[in-house]
């Protein structure tokens, strides 16, 4: 089901590369890459940012990659719920 490994994603070109379930990473230089998670909600595609590589490993992005699976089959947007999330946020740090 998966494609890529660390040590596979060190070696790879630039590009736009496929792990498996809407997993991709982009690597700008050898070592460095962002991940995103595409996926269909409601007959639209979108595309979310899940970070750099190699602050995020490839299982935490797997795992973010899952919790954005889970909430799109429950028919949330995943960008919408972090957009949410960091607004809640910053209105508890304003709070203080």
């Amino acid at each position: 089901m998966y494609k890529l490994n660390t040590q596979i994603i060190i070696g790879l070109s630039s590009g736009k590369h496929h792990d498996g379930r809407g997993l991709y990473i982009s690597i700008k230089a050898k070592g460095l890459g962002k991940w995103s998670h595409r996926y269909r909600l409601h007959k639209v595609s979108r595309e979310m940012g899940l970070d750099r590589f190699p602050d995020v490993s490839l299982r935490e992005a797997r795992e973010k990659a899952d919790d954005a699976r889970s909430m799109v089959a429950l028919s949330k947007d995943p960008l919408v719920e972090k957009k949410k999330a960091k607004i809640l946020q910053e209105q508890k740090q304003n709070s203080n």
